[in-house]
């Protein structure tokens, strides 16, 4: 007896090609994913590097948008300057901000760390 939908993909071969459209769907939406994040952080850092990071305003600005948008978490950024994580856990809530001085140091650092995420999200979404 002859197969009812000779021709036409079957069983095995069907779930194949479904999977393999998901698939390829999945990694476009990943890359306009990642082309989207890479651009917003292009304007933030454009913003950024237009204004002074001394200022509290602007450097809590910088701190949440590090943490939240490209997920340097706040141990880390304690580690790394040698604080109390509930130090700066209390810069990020807005409670308390670093000296001046301090602040522009460790904006710059954050915005270097930026900067090496856009890079890195604007690769992926070639």
């Amino acid at each position: 007896m002859e197969a009812p939908f000779k021709g036409y993909l079957q069983g095995s071969e069907v779930d194949g090609v479904v999977m393999k459209t998901i698939a390829r769907r999945a990694r476009e939406l990943e890359a306009d994913r990642n082309k989207v994040l890479a651009e917003r952080l292009a304007e933030l850092l454009n913003l950024f590097e237009q204004s002074d990071p001394s200022e509290k305003e602007v450097f809590k600005l910088i701190l949440v948008s590090a943490v939240n948008d490209v997920h340097i978490k706040p141990a880390e950024i304690a580690q790394r300057f040698k604080l109390n994580q509930s130090t700066v856990g209390r810069w990020v809530l807005g409670e308390t901000a670093p000296i001046a001085a301090a602040r522009t140091a460790i904006a710059d650092w954050l915005i270097e760390r930026m900067k090496e995420e856009r890079a890195r999200l604007r690769k992926l979404a070639r």
